[in-house]
């Protein structure tokens, strides 16, 4: 069998592509086309890539842009911003202009008195007393039953030296009884213990003497400064207190006191024409004393919120102390350092229009001392606080206030006075290396007990241990 011829007769002829011509040229065209096609698509990728890398990314950041582009109406909400900004501002400024602005307890006397009658100052002792029992009024307060109240309930006869002759027979648990009435009583009728002696500036006008005209006006300045700080104190005890129809009830059992030169602490409890038990000069040196930089204060304690006096300001440090219910002593130093509200009268002026200032706060409080309060102890003998717990509370607090707001007042004597105590405090103090946080000499809490001991005797009388 004859195998097949599997050769291929691979030779070019022209009349093979003469043949084919209609063939190969298509073909040819095609090959031509799938190169072109093929770099096409391999230049169509990396301009692709370099496209998705540069100009969409660009194009991106630039729609993110247009996005985030601000109408052309935003600048009228970035002026109403800054309008707003700019009032806070005024207000601010207006604050502090309008934060020392208060009603004064005459409007005779500052800057300079115009009567040359020192029978003015005499008037301003008054009004001055009118006030400081207004307020207490307005706590609805009175001290505990005084010695002599209790004496007169006893219905002893009183001996020379001061004692009460009980009839023959009386039983102490009588006597007990009778004291216990009247002091459960009083705690019932009231809000609060308190009385006008328990102000130092009170006492000094009730026993006023005229000892020259300058120091009769230090004395009305510093005393209307005191008076600012007293209504503060009171106004925090009221709102605290509201509501409550007894001492049982109040939040704030007691005002022991508000001093500027030494810490709060007991004074006997006393008829109310009667003086402090501070002497004289004691009382009239009770003046706030203006805070100044990289001096000791005279309350011993240094002001962490680093405030001092300055050509805007006035920062002068003071102390209170309450007895008050364990549970809210929070809740009074909250209220102390709120916000309050002060009328004045333009112009300083008795017949000026009363306007009621902007609400602010004044008072920070700079150190707390809670102590606890020994019921059996003389200090507390005639005061009934109720069944719950109760804390003594001591505070020193900064009080500020701009002097922008009352600075066309302030007597030329005085303003002399501040500024030798500077020069003085300069001169002294500075060059004998005492620091800001120095303690003075005698500016440490009086000891309660040794002032107890000097007390006790007349409470004695009365024949309770």
């Amino acid at each position: 069998m004859k195998k097949p011829n599997l050769k291929l007769d691979l030779r070019f002829s022209l009349g093979f592509l003469r043949k084919y011509t209609a063939i190969v040229i298509p073909v040819i065209i095609v090959i031509v086309a799938g190169l072109f096609l093929g770099m096409a698509v391999f230049s169509g990728r990396r301009l692709k890539a370099a496209i998705q890398k540069n100009s969409l990314q660009l194009g991106n950041q630039i729609k993110g842009m247009v996005g985030s582009t601000p109408s052309s109406q935003q600048y009228t909400l970035w002026q109403e911003r800054e309008d707003l900004h700019q009032k806070e501002a005024e207000r601010v400024a207006q604050f502090f202009a309008l934060d020392s602005r208060r009603e004064l307890i005459s409007y005779k006397v500052f800057p300079e008195p115009k009567d040359k009658s020192n029978q003015m100052f005499d008037e301003f002792g008054k009004l001055y007393q009118d006030e400081v029992e207004k307020l207490v009024r307005m706590v609805n307060g009175r001290d505990a039953p005084t010695v002599e109240e209790i004496q007169a309930q006893l219905g002893g006869g009183v001996r020379p030296g001061g004692g009460i002759n009980y009839s023959t027979g009386s039983q102490e648990a009588t006597k007990q009884m009778v004291i216990d009435k009247l002091c459960e009583k009083r705690a019932q009728e009231i809000s609060v213990y308190a009385a006008p002696q328990l102000f130092p500036w009170s006492n000094y006008w009730h026993e006023y003497k005229f000892e020259g005209r300058d120091k009769a006006i230090e004395h009305c300045w510093y005393s209307q400064m005191a008076y600012w700080v007293y209504e503060d104190v009171m106004k925090s005890i009221a709102r605290i207190n509201e509501g409550s129809i007894s001492v049982y009830t109040s939040p704030v059992k007691r005002l022991i006191g508000i001093t500027f030169k030494q810490h709060a602490d007991y004074i006997e409890s006393r008829n109310t024409l009667r003086v402090s038990a501070m002497s004289k000069t004691s009382v009239m040196e009770d003046r706030p004393d203006y805070v100044r930089e990289g001096f000791p204060t005279v309350l011993g304690v240094k002001p962490w919120t680093e405030r001092w006096c300055n050509e805007k300001f006035d920062v002068f440090h003071f102390s209170v102390g309450v007895v008050v219910s364990a549970g809210a002593v929070d809740d009074f130093m909250v209220e102390l350092c709120s916000a309050k509200t002060h009328n004045f009268r333009e112009g300083y002026v008795r017949d000026g229009r009363l306007q009621e200032g902007l609400p602010h706060n004044s008072i920070t409080i700079l150190q707390s001392q809670i102590d606890p309060v020994e019921r059996s102890d003389d200090n507390h003998k005639f005061y009934r606080y109720g069944a719950g717990a109760v804390v003594q509370l001591t505070l020193v607090c900064e009080y500020l206030l701009g002097k922008e707001g009352y600075a066309s007042i302030v007597p030329e004597t005085v303003k002399t006075l501040l500024e030798t105590q500077a020069e003085k405090r300069t001169g002294t103090t500075r060059s004998t290396g005492v620091s800001g946080s120095s303690k003075p000499t005698g500016s440490s809490k009086p000891s309660s007990t040794a002032g107890s001991k000097a007390r006790k005797s007349k409470r004695d009388d009365i024949g309770i241990d």
